[in-house]
């Protein structure tokens, strides 16, 4: 599952994973409470959540998501990354931090690591963890 709440990168991220062949996309998401009504309905293993939603911030929908569907992996995705809010999103429940300024493939190999268990986080979030 996307969320995202600019359309047009919703929009574009859910063109290029709906060209990936061994995922499949099962709901896009605007905002929280649309997050979480899709991801009640439709039980993603994967979630990808913006950190900057409208209303309700994607920390609190990574924290509500997680406590309805206790299997949910969310990485989060961010333009920003400071150690506090990659703290409060390992906080909620997320497994992973990315920032947007990634590739498209470092996107889809974070889903395939997220799925299978793993932690993927962009470098300049790994950096500050480190200190």
């Amino acid at each position: 599952m996307l969320v995202e709440d600019h359309r047009v990168m919703r929009q574009a991220l859910t063109y290029v994973l709906s060209k990936e062949p061994d995922l499949l996309l099962v709901a896009t998401a605007a905002d929280a409470d649309e997050a979480l009504a899709a991801g009640v309905r439709t039980n993603p293993q994967v979630v990808i959540m913006d950190i900057r939603l409208p209303g309700r911030d994607g920390v609190d929908a990574t924290r509500e998501l997680c406590r309805e569907l206790t299997d949910v992996r969310v990485v989060i995705l961010s333009v920003t990354c400071t150690r506090e809010l990659i703290d409060s999103a390992f906080a909620a429940g997320a497994c992973g931090y990315l920032v947007k300024n990634g590739s498209h493939r470092q996107l889809i190999d974070a889903i395939h690591l997220a799925a299978d268990g793993g932690c993927p986080v962009t470098d300049s979030a790994r950096r500050l963890l480190a200190k």
